[in-house]
């Protein structure tokens, strides 16, 4: 494409670029191995006399055009290790999202592009490395954000990734996710086969909806005046100051749920006086032993197994289903209202309607006596839940009252 103009100190010398520096008596005449026609070439260029004439006002040797490599030309896998390098120094990004962005790096695009100059790097060769990944829209763009990182941080211009586009199939935008829950007579037999803080732990899951990332970071500090103050998490192994969202957030506790969470309470002397603690008295790093229970207390109950993220769902729909405004929800759950909207919108509109006590199968002022039904059953004997009672109580009366 032809250039008009060229900046200054940048000149075409029979269709090359001839960069000109004169700083204190100082010289600098160079012809270079760009066209003096392209626009990348010309950008590299004026970026190019910048670097040496740094160089000459701080008094460093100007040697060839070796001194000055063309960051362009740098393989991909040296750019993507100074990036990171950057970027975690930097940044200030979450140490969950530095970790994927490392991971994204390191097992996607390094063994794709590791060897090849970064200048080299185009939208064709993007888009066919993500046609062979075998999985979501929403995950290939998330990986295409380190990428992206990486070449614009070489300077590269015309990003190819910016060239790369993502969307969804109309039948994918239409079709809605089937969000799993647990019904009210699952939650009971559950936690009547749990014991100690992994039924509180689970019953905090049930009830509040937090994520269990937040519930391993509970302190005793955190729980007052029938509330939860949600402000921190432990993800992936390491504590971290703030929730996902960024966003803090009060979160009210049923009463079924003070009563578990009140009948518990870990040793005074408890390092940091952390709600959960393991064998050793430290808070944990992983849910790993609640899931070992959580797992156990399924097979025992004949029900199938669930992640505990489904409980967060069942809190979700349970809010729903009484009447609670979807904004209200939202705020308890740490979701933007968008974002709740977006993952419930199906069970928003069906607990609008009539009708809603069969959607759900009662409310939370039955979990007591559901909680001492299941107690007194044996489900190692039989593998079929118990039914909920027949008798709802009024569930408007319920909330005037608590």
């Amino acid at each position: 494409m032809p250039v008009k103009s060229l900046p200054r100190g940048i000149t075409n010398s029979r269709g090359k670029i001839r960069i000109f520096i004169q700083y204190r008596g100082m010289v600098y005449k160079k012809t270079h191995d760009l066209s003096a026609t392209n626009s990348q070439d010309i950008a590299t260029a004026v970026k190019r006399r910048e670097e040496i004439l740094f160089k000459m006002k701080v008094g460093l040797p100007i040697t060839d055009e070796s001194d000055i490599p063309d960051p362009r030309l740098m393989q991909f896998r040296k750019a993507a290790i100074e990036y990171l390098k950057i970027v975690d120094a930097n940044y200030g990004l979450k140490r969950s999202s530095f970790s994927d962005y490392q991971r994204d790096l390191q097992f996607q695009w390094i063994p794709r592009f590791g060897n090849i100059p970064c200048s080299h790097i185009n939208a064709r060769m993007i888009n066919n490395a993500l046609a062979s990944m075998d999985v979501s829209i929403k995950t290939k763009k998330n990986r295409v954000i380190p990428l992206r990182g990486v070449l614009d941080h070489i300077g590269v211009n015309s990003n190819p990734c910016n060239l790369v586009k993502l969307r969804l199939s109309k039948k994918a935008r239409i079709k809605t996710k089937n969000i799993d829950r647990y019904t009210l007579t699952e939650r009971a037999n559950l936690l009547s086969l749990l014991e100690d803080q992994a039924k509180v732990y689970f019953s905090i899951l049930f009830g509040c909806g937090l994520r269990p990332g937040e519930a391993l970071a509970l302190k005793w500090e955190d729980y007052q005046d029938w509330q939860l103050s949600i402000s921190k998490q432990i993800t992936r192994r390491r504590f971290e100051g703030t929730t996902k969202t960024g966003v803090n957030r009060q979160v009210k506790v049923p009463k079924w749920t003070r009563e578990i969470l009140e009948s518990y309470r870990t040793s005074d002397c408890a390092a940091e006086n952390w709600i959960f603690l393991n064998a050793l008295g430290n808070h944990f790093r992983t849910t790993d032993y609640f899931l070992e229970k959580w797992r156990s207390a399924h097979n025992h109950a004949g029900i199938a197994y669930r992640h505990p993220y489904i409980c967060r769902h069942t809190r979700a729909a349970e809010l729903l289903s009484t009447g609670e405004h979807y904004a209200a929800a939202a705020k308890q759950l740490g979701h933007s209202t968008e974002m709740f909207f977006r993952t419930y919108s199906e069970w928003i509109e069906g607990y609008s309607g009539e009708n809603i006590l069969e959607r759900f199968e009662g409310r939370d002022l039955v979990v007591n006596n559901l909680h001492k039904q299941a107690d007194s059953v044996s489900f190692k004997k039989s593998k079929t839940a118990t039914k909920p009672p027949q008798n709802v109580i009024n569930f408007e009366n319920y909330r005037k009252n608590k």
